[in-house]
């Protein structure tokens, strides 16, 4: 399984790692997955669909780990 960095990751959300890394301690998301605190963490496919249930969806980040985000619709 092929996996991808932090850097990677923060690039999709065109923030700073330090910052993905602050955004991860507020959402809550560093206590499920504690390595998005660690700079060199390889982080892989079904961990992006976490990170994105934290931090919100990023069309960039999907395509990156190779899922498909749908609408859902709530009426």
């Amino acid at each position: 399984m092929i996996g991808f960095s932090l850097t990677q990751v923060a690039d999709c959300y065109q923030i700073k790692v330090s910052t993905l890394k602050s955004h991860a301690e507020k959402s809550g998301l560093s206590e499920y997955l504690p390595k998005v605190l660690n700079y060199r963490a390889t982080i892989y496919p079904q961990e992006a669909l976490l990170i994105m249930r934290f931090l919100g969806e990023s069309p960039k980040l999907a395509r990156l780990a190779g899922v498909k985000i749908t609408a859902v619709s709530l009426s």
